[in-house]
Formats: structure tokens, sequence, C-alpha cells
């Protein structure tokens, strides 16, 4: 069995959240997981994670990300194989996910329909160009009774193609806790970056940060920036 649901399922919960952190462990989707986490501080919540996919199922993943937008029933592949089920009933069933094609490890809970009173899907990113390409993998939400969007400006096309209720929630993140030391004056953000990051340049910025003044040396970076960007502008 790949999923032990009897390790995370409690009789006294009425909120059942389907977490992508194990597959999707991403740094930029770390305020979804945050979510998750509040979720079970302020109601009585069981979070289920499935493992992460081993190099057979990421294969079958691919294959139902990439065929769905020709064909729908791919859309309901297992990338598991083998389904799990639930034994209790929640009020409240809540699937987080950052991108649509990222839903096939739903399709693990088979019975998840029956069990559930009510079903939300929080679907965080989806752009307007992408809708042609991911309008099969959309109409999979029709299963659920409320459909939660990252972006404002897409709701009205998402629930046109699916025919259920979709709403904005905009996506936040605790900043108090990402800054621990109030007390600290001197405590900035030297530099950012949103998205996706390089693991090295990320621990080499780390170790520097360590070892020298990092504000005069990101301040000698953007002179030299700078002074590249005008040289290329002269040049043109």
């Amino acid at each position: 069995m790949l999923l032990n649901l009897d390790d995370v399922c409690h009789q006294e919960s009425r909120i059942l959240v389907w977490s992508q952190r194990n597959i999707e462990n991403f740094i930029f989707n770390s305020c979804l997981f945050e979510f998750e986490d509040l979720i079970e501080e302020v109601d009585l919540t069981d979070v289920i994670a499935p493992p992460a996919y081993s190099f057979k199922r990421k294969l079958i993943k691919k294959i139902v990300k990439n065929s769905t937008q020709y064909f729908k029933i791919t859309a309901h592949v297992n990338p598991y194989l083998q389904p799990a089920y639930l034994e209790q009933e929640y009020d409240i069933f809540l699937a987080i996910l950052d991108f649509p094609q990222n839903l096939s490890s739903i399709n693990l809970l088979r019975n998840r329909q029956q069990k559930c009173y009510f079903s939300v899907c929080y679907l965080i990113e989806i752009w307007h160009k992408d809708l042609p390409r991911l309008k099969n993998f959309i109409e999979f939400f029709q299963d659920f009774d409320l459909i939660c969007l990252g972006h404002s400006e897409i709701v009205n096309d998402v629930q046109k193609i699916i025919d259920r209720p979709c709403i904005y929630l905009p996506p936040g993140v605790n900043a108090v806790k990402f800054c621990p030391d109030l007390a600290r004056s001197d405590r900035s953000i030297d530099l950012v970056t949103l998205g996706r990051r390089s693991e090295i340049v990320h621990q080499a910025l780390l170790e520097l940060a360590e070892q020298k003044n990092f504000s005069t040396i990101m301040t000698i970076l953007v002179v030299l920036n700078s002074a590249t960007i005008a040289t290329k502008n002269i040049e043109l």
C-alpha cells in the first residue's frame, strides 16, 4: 500500500487537505504549504500528502501532462497505479494545487466523492494563454463544488469552462513568521528572487553574506550591472 491512511486520518477530523508537498516540494510553493499548516491549526484537520513519484510514476505523470490536452480520459489516470480508500467521512475535502496539470495525484484517492460532503480545489496558478491547452485538465475539476483561484482575472473564464462556482482567493505569507528577530534594526533584505532558484547560487550567496558586508557587495553589483546595460545601449 502506497499510502497508509490510518496514520493520518482521525475520526474527529472535519476537513481533509490533499497536499502536494511531497510531490512538488519547491520553494515557490511554500505559501501553499503554510496555508495547509494554518488550516490544521484552526480546525480539526487531516493532511494527506502522497509520496513522491518513483521514476516509473514520474513517467506516467509526464504522459498524463502531455496527453491530456488531446484526450480527456488521461486526466483520470492514477500515476500510483494502486488506489487508496477513505474509511471515514469528512465535511470538506480541500485539494491544494500549484498547476492544473499536477492534478493526477488526486486520482489515487478513489472514493473521495462518496466520503466528503463538500469538495474544494485551490488552484494557485493558471493563465489566460494556457486555457486552450489546459481545457481538458480544467474540466476535471467539475467534480468539485467550489474552485478557488490565485488570479482574479481568470475566474470568469474558468467558471465558463467547468460550470462550477469559482472565486478569487489571494495567497498570502506570514511576514512576521519569516522575520522572527524584530528587535534587530540592522536586519534587511539585500537580495530577493521570485519563483525558482539555483541552489548553488543560493548557497554561495548565504556564505558570502556571512563573510562580508553584503550591502556593499550588492551596491557594487548594481553599479556594474547598470554600467553594462548603459554600454549595450550605446552600442545599439
